[in-house]
């Protein structure tokens, strides 16, 4: 990867390595579950190499940054123009090939992420789920289009707080995205997700047949 890919695009801050060296170990932040606890040892170390990527936001830029030009044929240092238009066509749902794409803003991309201990909106939720949401709504209301925030957000969000076992704010969250996005198959099948692990069976197959319904439609629309 080092020799292949992060070299390539300038991610010299970027790590594979498993586990770290002490100097780079040294300057690491430490994972936090959702109640503020830290996880021991810092962070946990994965067997799978691929799910512990040590990164910065400049180095995750560079890369973004290489798959956008890559697309347009300007810089095709890890992969051809080709290769990446196909990542970023929609082949399921809202997805491509590895990263999660906009049907309704063509050209965005992206993919969330979570290990143990890091994960999508933890500060947010180390203030509660009331505050995040208070956040989202002023984002959400926001003058500036560019700082709107997509499905994905709460939807992550929502996923934090079920593996955390707090199901209740996660159907909050699923809810809040479900009333942001009815016209998405995957906010419900996540909502429904959420009330099978509550316990909630009827509500749970009310949303999957929301989720299978909502996904013919499009089908349909797109037909």
């Amino acid at each position: 990867m080092k020799e292949t890919v992060l070299d390539k695009i300038g991610m010299s801050d970027s790590s594979y390595e498993q586990p770290l060296p002490p100097a780079r170990a040294a300057m690491t932040a430490g994972g936090v579950y959702a109640d503020g606890k830290p996880v021991h040892g810092k962070w946990h170390v994965y067997p799978e190499m691929a799910a512990g990527l040590w990164t910065t936001p400049t180095d995750l830029a560079k890369f973004a940054i290489e798959i956008a030009r890559s697309k347009q044929g300007k810089s095709n240092k890890v992969l051809p123009q080709k290769t990446v238009q196909e990542m970023l066509t929609p082949q399921s749902k809202d997805f491509g090939i590895g990263f999660a794409v906009s049907r309704e803003r063509p050209g965005e991309f992206g993919h969330d992420g979570a290990d143990e201990g890091f994960q999508l909106g933890m500060l947010a939720k180390l203030k509660g789920l009331d505050a995040m949401l208070a956040k989202y709504d002023e984002l959400e209301n926001s003058d500036d289009p560019k700082t709107r925030p997509d499905e994905r957000v709460l939807n992550g969000i929502g996923y934090d707080y079920l593996r955390a076992d707090a199901k209740d704010d996660a159907i909050r969250a699923f809810q809040k995205n479900v009333k942001e996005y009815p016209r998405s198959s995957n906010v419900y099948d996540s909502l429904g997700e959420a009330y099978a692990a509550a316990g909630r069976k009827e509500l749970a197959i009310e949303n999957y047949e929301k989720s299978d319904s909502t996904q013919r439609i499009k089908m349909e629309s797109i037909g």
